[in-house]
Formats: C-alpha cells, structure tokens, sequence
C-alpha cells in the first residue's frame, strides 16, 4: 500500500486538515507561498496559516483531487469579500468526505465562523448569515 505525504495545517486548539501534496515531494510544482486559508473540521473555524507553517504528515491515500481514489477531498471554497466596492475573494480549503454534495458544502458553510481572517486587500470576514 502507498502512503502519500500531505501539507496539513494545524489550528490554534491543536487540530489539524489536509490542504495538498507536500512540497517537499518533487512533483508539487505549485510556485504560491502566500497564507492559507482553512476550515478546521473540529472547530468549524476560518484560519488563515503562513505557508511555510504547514506540516507534512504520511496519510494512507493522501487527498483527492490528487488521488481520485482517496476518501477525504480537500474543496477549495471561493469566498467573497462583504466591503462595499471590493472585489476580492479568498480560496478557503475544507477537507470533507470525497462524496460530498455541492448542496452539502453549502450546508456545512454555515457553521463556519472566521478568526482573524481578512480579504486579500485587508477587510475582515465577520460572522455571517449564509443564503
């Protein structure tokens, strides 16, 4: 059996989600080192990490959508910045099951709440209501 090496980010009460293949594996090409924006499926909260403060961990099948196989998908979730006249958006990563329904991850949105999150040009994320 494979094991497969994921970057996972921890959140402040010690938790930790699988956001993608390691960088340390040659094959991760992916040049971005910006933050990272998570959902701990424990706390059900927003965390934003610094890159390089990512752990890589072996997992049994790693994550899909690298390894269709694998049953936990980490979904990258477009969130919009509520400001007037702003534009911007953040990718927010949520590890769920591989069979998730869009109509699930909607679900499951709801309970998030945002600590110390802000857009990319520096508005906060405040708890809201989702549609």
């Amino acid at each position: 059996m494979s094991t497969f090496v994921v970057d996972f980010a921890k959140c402040i009460r010690g938790h930790y989600t699988p956001i993608r293949p390691s960088r340390l594996l040659p094959q991760w090409k992916e040049k971005d080192d910006g933050p990272v924006v998570f959902v701990c499926n424990e706390c059900t909260r927003v965390y934003r990490v610094k890159a390089d403060e990512l752990e890589p961990l072996p997992i049994g099948l790693g994550v899909a959508p690298h390894n269709p196989e694998a049953p936990t998908r980490v979904f990258q979730v477009p969130i919009e910045c509520d400001e007037l006249d702003c534009s911007a958006q953040l990718l927010v990563h949520v590890a769920l099951s591989s069979n998730t329904t869009d109509e699930q991850l909607l679900e499951q949105r709801k309970s998030w709440r945002y600590v110390d999150v802000k857009c990319p040009q520096g508005h906060d994320f405040p708890d809201r209501e989702w549609k």
